[in-house]
């Protein structure tokens, strides 16, 4: 029988290939725990006026009964939700929609202890909650292009 006396170095070069392997494996399998649970999503974009013209800035928060909030930046009027990336859509379903409108104003970036300030908003705040704004989509498998109308009266 031959007998061969194993070096420190080889060990740690065997220890060094298998903590490598672990690592990789344990990539494999995390990487696809974040596909579980998502749901799927469809394209819906929009546009949000207030009294009849285009909304200059904000964001739309689309809430379903059941899964993840959809976002989307209004910018001259216009927004595209994201649920899980910037563009991907919005789930499938009832959702209660909130309305944003409010510009931080200018503060000093290099001082950390400064408090973000904002604007007056340019609409009513009754539509920054889902559950006043009285707004209520539908999304569906096809043609989810939406139109929100705010007023700045009661």
């Amino acid at each position: 029988m031959l007998y061969r006396k194993t070096t420190g170095a080889s060990r740690t070069s065997g220890l060094r290939s298998s903590l490598a392997f672990m690592a990789f494996a344990a990539i494999l399998v995390l990487g696809g725990c974040g596909q579980q649970g998502r749901l799927t999503t469809v394209p819906v974009r929009g546009t949000v006026t207030l009294d009849g013209k285009p909304l200059p800035y904000g964001q739309v928060l689309f809430m379903p009964d059941n899964g993840r909030v959809a976002k989307g930046e209004i910018v001259d009027g216009r927004f595209t939700l994201g649920t899980y990336s910037a563009s991907d859509g919005a789930v499938l379903g009832k959702h209660r929609v909130s309305v944003t409108a409010r510009k931080p104003v200018e503060t000093n970036l290099n001082d950390p202890l400064a408090v973000p300030q904002y604007n007056p908003s340019l609409i009513p705040e009754r539509y920054s909650d889902p559950a006043t704004s009285g707004l209520v989509f539908e999304v569906t498998a096809d043609g989810n292009e939406f139109h929100i109308e705010l007023s700045s009266k009661l």
